[in-house]
């Protein structure tokens, strides 16, 4: 399965933003469903977990975003969740870390931010990456450490450091070894 066949799964109560984050992903080739409530996504993701979840943090029902996720990543601990505030705030930050959140985008989305996020937790998902070392944190958003030097990536965490190289506590097809970068 490449990245752009995972199934993605868009909870917004808010119709427009919705479906417009529906549009903008199915444009880029990804499979997307998208509902209106935690409820509708429970139901619907037991049936069929989704790989990547974009939800809202404030949903019509009972079940908020952060919630939501924890009970979707238990269909699927290798999913990855998307969430999306209108307001972030340290506080939602901090939540969102301890709820292993892989991202966090203020409403209304950028159209270029959200499809680069996407991709690089479909890319993540898809490599099964284990978790950080340096924070632990379960499923860590990597980039590039600098434009310069595309073969080290950070945690998006804890600033970690990988270097493309072989490190045997990893997946093989990851082949980095972990170094701190002072």
């Amino acid at each position: 399965m490449t990245q752009n066949q995972q199934r993605i799964l868009v909870v917004d109560a808010d119709e427009p933003h919705r479906l417009e984050v529906q549009r903008l992903l199915t444009e880029v080739g990804y499979d997307v469903a998208s509902l209106s409530s935690g409820g509708e996504a429970w139901e619907v993701s037991r049936r069929s977990p989704a790989g990547i979840l974009l939800i809202d943090w404030v949903l019509p029902d009972e079940l908020d975003g952060l919630r939501l996720s924890d009970r979707l990543r238990r269909l699927d601990p290798t999913s990855k969740t998307l969430l999306m505030a209108t307001v972030v705030s340290e506080v939602l930050q901090a939540s969102c870390h301890s709820s292993r959140v892989a991202a966090l985008l203020a409403k209304p989305l950028d159209a270029d931010q959200t499809i680069r996020t996407v991709t690089e937790l479909a890319a993540l998902r898809a490599r099964h990456l284990g978790p950080c070392v340096g924070c632990r944190f379960r499923l860590p958003l990597l980039k590039p450490a600098s434009e310069e030097n595309a073969a080290v990536w950070r945690c998006g965490i804890c600033q970690h450091h990988y270097r493309a190289e072989f490190d045997p506590t990893f997946p093989a097809e990851l082949h980095t070894y972990v170094e701190r970068v002072a």
